[in-house]
């Protein structure tokens, strides 16, 4: 699911996710696979199978509001943040 409607769940949406990815980053700089590990992690919790595929759209959507950056190192952070150490 990429969008919300009325008779989606929200939590099988590309906000959600950007959401959890958001949190996972927090002030860190991550790689893309770390960063999936922890997201696959916290997914598995809520019984929910979320592919890399729609992680990753969820990191493009990320990337395209200004929400995340390259640290071009391999690694991405928030820039709610601005901390650029791991």
């Amino acid at each position: 699911m990429i969008l919300p409607n009325k008779y989606t769940d929200l939590s099988k949406t590309l906000i959600w996710f950007g959401g959890i990815i958001l949190n996972i980053l927090g002030k860190k700089n991550l790689n893309i696979d770390k960063c999936y590990k922890k997201f696959f992690d916290i997914q598995k919790k809520y019984n929910q199978e979320i592919s890399y595929e729609d992680y990753m759209k969820a990191i493009i959507y990320l990337y395209m509001i200004g929400a995340i950056e390259q640290d071009g190192e391999g690694g991405i952070y928030n820039v709610n943040f601005k901390s650029k150490s791991e």
